[in-house]
């Protein structure tokens, strides 16, 4: 499955990421900046947003997703 994780970058959201990824589900994780695609763990596919809001565009990171775990604070 293709899953996308907003907050990939939190306790939880590493874990989940490793998790997933273990299991050979393909990763995409919403991050604010593209620096900080670096925090993730190896294998997700970092996908810069910006800050989670009412204006956030969805389109790239939604595109072809199957699953959204929304871990992000907001």
């Amino acid at each position: 499955m293709k899953i996308l994780v907003t907050g990939p970058t939190g306790f939880v959201g590493q874990s989940l990421c490793r998790r997933l990824l273990r299991d050979g589900h393909a990763v995409h994780a919403a991050v604010r900046v593209a620096e900080g695609k670096s925090d993730l763990p190896a294998g997700c596919v970092g996908i810069a947003i910006g800050s989670i809001g009412p204006d956030t565009n969805w389109d790239e990171a939604l595109h072809g997703i199957e699953i959204v775990c929304h871990l992000a604070a907001r």
